[in-house]
């Protein structure tokens, strides 16, 4: 007899063959009855308690009490059978007949199922062997609940015989566990998932953030090592041994058992081995359940050969959809157009995992069952070719979408390229391994675009300098591809100076090959703007030009953005603009959406600088929302940056920090150094303009981060600008004075009028601080002239209210006016003053009201708000420039000239006069060339002899 009965009574249950345990003798004592104080029932004490799981069993006892058959499936090794049992026990005292389970694991001959629930169920009559018939009038119409444990290989016959009962026994309800549901009406599915993972972020020994996987590792491995004590230090490898096995008790079970002799940390440097490693367990157990490899091998055995076939070749994939498995699977023995089939059928017996995604359902294998099929696949002779099938149908992804994100609209081919990352990776690796370099480059250069947009930046560093050395013997436009990313990923890290030569050579390349549009390549002046943006124009306007010729309307939109850039660094405000606005028009139309993004951004930059708040944040909110759409974080935060910096113009803190802390968070996401270092910066002119002390520590940093790389000159020179504001902010007037003439030295190098006219403001105000109140006048005069010229409005509102400051003293109706014209500059706009500006303010218009009375002051005031702003600036410089200065001779000298003259006159060599007047020897030599050009003299020695008897 093949089945060895389980009845409620001792007497009726016929002796084991043999002293070793089947699959139907009671382990854990005779079944309970109501003479033990509760319902009859034969459930085994289990040694070991149940761990997790907790809502899973609230659940499903819930669903229990409202469904008469619950199927709870999921793969071999889940935990099917210890959920059921916990469940059936808690659920108990609602079947007053008796909770009986039926082990089905050794059980081979379906039409004897209904003799083995039989054989389990109180009352047996002595037949033989009972029918479905039997199997109902026993249980008649007594209240009891019926486990059916592992029903998966005679799901017909489990399913006939419960449809049956149900129908026959009203009272009855059925709980069962299978890999694959029975599909009868009214079944309730309860997939049964792996155990909830370690919290890779909270890491920690005594944490609840070992999850329940982890919290059945520590009991596991305390029962087979009583002297385990899980530490801090070990926390880690435990959640990454659970991560790795998927939270899959079985594997975690065996693996804990092996505490015994191995360490946590020589456990997961074999888990690769799983099988091998994992191949121990209670002697005591089913078969199935004694190692891993059995668990899986049981599955197996149920699957049909094209089942079995298609199986072990989805083992490439990591997640895939059908239409990627018809593709890459079919052949032999299994059909293209059976693929559908076939899959299905291995979704219902629990081996692959389906997820319902917006864009369509998309399935995966537990890496414990993509190993184990995937050693299938090589003992079946074909890893090799289902794995250039695989990469074959990933670079063609890529190359698709590559070409595709010249678009308006590449957000979907990025979004599928972020779903197929791990399989384009596994591509990519057999590619190297296999050393299919033209696969391995193609694919490597297909992705650096989806790459740099999604922030995978350590990523692309790794493959593309991979490809720059495998490309050596490629082709040469393929060659020439892998040079162009490598050098644009290295300057875009900073690492110019590398980046250079790839990309001089690969233009090189493309023009041997005759594509002359690719070898015209907007990189290399873009990166040559880093060192001296005034220097990188005519190669800029070279390539322009170039594409212009030939109609390259794309790169004509990608080089229009550093044109406009270098224009905003020279402080050619009205060229950058047009610029701007042509790569937004091309953006708009035939080019791509990263143009549009550029020139959006470039246009908010402009109009942050001229003051046009209303129109830099519309600018920036367009290009972050167009950022946002395709996930490109480098851009959305800079645009996030842009749009704190117009929160902080406006005086909103609060505001301004929020955006601010977004996009410093975004920049360290993307990885970009100069992306974080714009941030750090922006946020150090927040505290400043707050009075903060931590500026100067913002401003260290963003210097620092950028200098990870070749620091952009007119990024270096605002953070100089930066921390001698926060010195002058501590007192330390001399450190403040170095900072700014550094700042100034730099910013006229390379023609930054904006940092120029920056480090002379700062200067002026450093100067009226040591009561120098002529060089603070001169000083702030020029800044005024060059933020005039710029069109910064917002800098030259506070510049009039600085050279107000310094009018306090004896011409109060001066300032009164110069007051009144800056206000009116700002009221239109709302920009705000930093705090330190609004102390300083709020003193000299106090002593400008004392000096002149509240009605004369007003007066003033209105005088000064009807000029327009060219009037306000003249009106300000009068004491520099006289309207009707002659062209030659001495009354044609500009203070600043007669100062320079001065200074000469007293001896001083070029660099001592710049030192006094906090400009470079380099001003100095011009001012004495335009003083010589007036005065018809050529030298020193006859500028001396002029001198004598005159006063300067």
């Amino acid at each position: 007899m093949p089945f060895v009965s389980q009845s409620a009574d001792k007497e009726d249950r016929p002796e084991p063959r043999s002293g070793k345990p089947n699959a139907f003798t009671p382990r854990h004592g005779p079944p309970r009855d109501r003479s033990h104080g509760g319902p009859a029932n034969n459930l085994p004490h289990l040694a070991s308690g149940f761990v997790g799981r907790r809502e899973e069993v609230a659940e499903v006892t819930t669903l229990l009490g409202r469904s008469r058959l619950v199927t709870l499936a999921g793969p071999g090794g889940m935990g099917k059978t210890r959920l059921a049992l916990e469940v059936a026990a808690r659920a108990a005292g609602r079947y007053p007949d008796g909770v009986w389970l039926v082990e089905l694991a050794a059980a081979t001959d379906p039409t004897r199922l209904p003799e083995v629930v039989a054989d389990v169920l109180p009352g047996r009559d002595g037949r033989t062997q009972p029918q479905l018939d039997d199997v109902a009038r026993r249980i008649g119409g007594r209240r009891m609940l019926v486990v059916l444990d592992n029903c998966e290989h005679m799901v017909n016959a489990c399913a006939h015989l419960v449809e049956h009962v149900l129908q026959a026994c009203p009272a009855l309800d059925v709980l069962a566990t299978s890999r694959e549901t029975l599909g009868i009406v009214g079944e309730h599915n309860w997939t049964v998932r792996p155990l909830s993972l370690p919290d890779p972020d909270q890491p920690g020994a005594r944490s609840p953030a070992l999850g329940e996987a982890g919290e059945l590792f520590v009991q596991r491995a305390t029962e087979a090592n009583p002297r385990f004590a899980l530490t801090d230090a070990s926390a880690a490898t435990v959640a990454e041994i659970c991560r790795r096995l998927d939270g899959m008790p079985l594997a975690i079970e065996l693996a804990a058992t092996r505490v015994s002799s191995l360490a946590p940390a020589d456990i997961l440097e074999r888990i690769d081995d799983r099988f091998r490693l994992l191949n121990r367990g209670s002697p005591t157990a089913p078969t199935r359940h004694q190692t891993l490899l059995g668990a899986l091998e049981w599955s197996h055995d149920l699957l049909t050969p094209a089942e079995a076939a298609l199986l072990r070749r989805l083992s490439v994939f990591a997640g895939w959809t059908l239409a990627a498995a018809e593709k890459v699977c079919s052949g032999g023995t299994v059909q293209q157009a059976d693929i559908i089939d076939h899959l299905t059928a291995l979704v219902d017996k629990s081996l692959v995992a389906v997820e319902a995604r917006d864009e369509g359902l998309r399935y995966h294998l537990l890496e414990t069952i993509r190993v184990w099929a995937g050693t299938k696949l090589i003992d079946a002779s074909e890893a090799s070719a289902l794995r250039r099938a695989h990469a074959e149908w990933c670079l063609a992804l890529a190359e698709r979408a590559d070409g595709e994100f010249g678009g308006r609209h590449p957000k979907p081919w990025l979004d599928e390229l972020e779903a197929e990352h791990d399989n384009l990776r596994a591509a990519m690796e057999w590619a190297r391994d296999a050393e299919e370099i033209e696969i391995g480059l193609r694919l490597v250069t297909s992705l650096a675009h989806f790459w740099r947009i999604r922030g995978h930046i350590g990523e692309s560093r790794r493959w593309l300098e991979w490809a720059v050395v495998a490309s050596a013997e490629a082709p040469a436009p393929l060659q020439a591809k892998a040079l162009r990313a490598a050098g644009l990923l290295r300057g875009m890290l900073g690492d110019v100076v590398s980046a250079l030569p790839l990309l001089e050579q690969s233009s090189a390349l493309y023009a041997e090959t005759g594509d002359h549009e690719a070898s015209v390549c907007v990189c290399n002046p873009t990166f040559l703007m880093f060192r001296n943006p005034r220097q990188a124009l005519p190669v800029l306007r070279e390539r322009a030009a170039s594409c212009r010729q030939t109609g390259d309307t794309n790169g004509l939109a990608h080089v229009l953005h550093p044109i406009g850039h270098v224009h905003y660094v020279l402080g050619a405000t009205d060229d950058a603009r047009l610029h701007f606005e042509e790569c937004v028009r091309l953006g708009r139309g035939a080019a791509d959406g990263e143009a549009l993004r550029s020139g959006l951004l470039g246009l908010a930059r402009i109009d942050l600088l001229v003051g046009d708040l209303i129109a830099a944040e519309a600018w920036a909110a367009e290009a972050q929302g167009l950022a946002d759409d395709v996930q490109d974080a480098q851009d959305s935060a800079t645009a996030l940056g842009l749009l704190g910096d117009v929160a902080r113009m406006r005086g909103r803190w609060d505001e301004a920090e929020t955006l601010l802390a977004d996009s410093l968070r975004l920049s360290y996401e993307v990885g970009w150094p100069l992306c974080v270092a714009c941030a750090l910066y922006f946020l150090g002119r927040l505290a400043e303009s707050q009075g903060h002390e931590e500026a100067a520590d913002l401003f260290e940093r963003s210097l620092s981060m950028a200098r990870t790389g070749e620091v952009p000159v007119f990024h270096e020179v605002r953070c100089i600008l930066g921390l001698g504001s926060a010195a002058a902010a501590d007192g330390d007037l001399g450190a403040a004075t170095g900072h700014f003439l550094e700042a100034l030295e730099m910013g006229q190098a390379i023609g930054d009028l904006v940092a120029t006219a920056e480090a002379l403001d700062r200067l002026s105000v450093v100067t009226r601080g040591q009561a120098k109140v002529d060089e603070a006048a001169m000083l702030g005069r020029r800044a005024l002239e060059l933020y005039h010229r710029v069109g910064a409005l917002p800098a030259v509102a506070s510049s009039l209210e600085s050279l107000a400051g310094l009018a306090t003293d004896g011409r109060a109706e001066v300032a009164a006016r110069l007051l009144g014209a800056a206000q009116a500059l700002r009221d239109p706009q709302g920009y705000a003053r930093s705090q330190p500006d609004q102390a300083r303010y709020e003193l000299d218009v106090a002593q400008v009201r004392t000096a002149l009375g509240d009605k004369a002051f007003a007066e003033g005031c209105a005088e000064g708000a009807a000029l327009s702003a060219d009037e306000a600036v003249a009106y300000a410089l009068r004491g520099r420039r006289a309207p009707d200065r002659p062209s030659s001779g001495w009354d044609s000298l500009t203070s600043a000239e007669k100062e320079v003259v001065r200074l000469v006159s007293e001896g001083l060599t070029n660099p001592e006069v710049g030192r006094r007047l906090f400009i470079s020897p380099r001003t100095v030599g011009h001012h004495l060339t335009h003083v010589f050009d007036k005065l018809g003299i050529r030298s020193r020695g006859a500028l001396i002899k002029e001198l004598a008897g005159r006063e300067i």
